[in-house]
């Protein structure tokens, strides 16, 4: 994650860190994508060009993903996150699924 100034340097310093692609975020910030072993390169090179890297770290990205539509199972599956970020032994929960907002607020519920 990335502190941005300018998004034109982010380009620059991405494309010299061979980054694969970046997002703007709507704080000024942006996420900067890249392979699992270019990972500490990208973030020195966006370091040397004066960008503020906030944060560096592997993180699993789903190639698909799956819709809940079914306010049952939208409440199992945010039962079971819960549960599997509960335990003292679990750091990330990474997940595939899609889901409205509108169903996502009654599932909370």
């Amino acid at each position: 994650m990335q502190d941005v100034v300018n998004e034109e340097q982010l380009l620059e310093a991405s494309l010299e860190g061979d980054a694969q692609s970046y997002e703007m975020t709507e704080d000024e910030m942006a996420e900067v994508f890249t392979d699992i072993g270019n990972l500490e390169t990208l973030s020195q090179t966006l370091k040397e060009q004066g960008i503020k890297v906030i944060d560096a770290e592997l993180r699993w990205i789903p190639s698909n993903s799956v819709e809940v539509t079914e306010p049952d199972q939208a409440r199992s599956l945010f039962k079971l996150i819960d549960t599997l970020e509960s335990l003292d032994d679990v750091q990330n929960v990474t997940a595939n699924f899609e889901i409205s907002e509108e169903l996502m607020t009654l599932s909370i519920s």
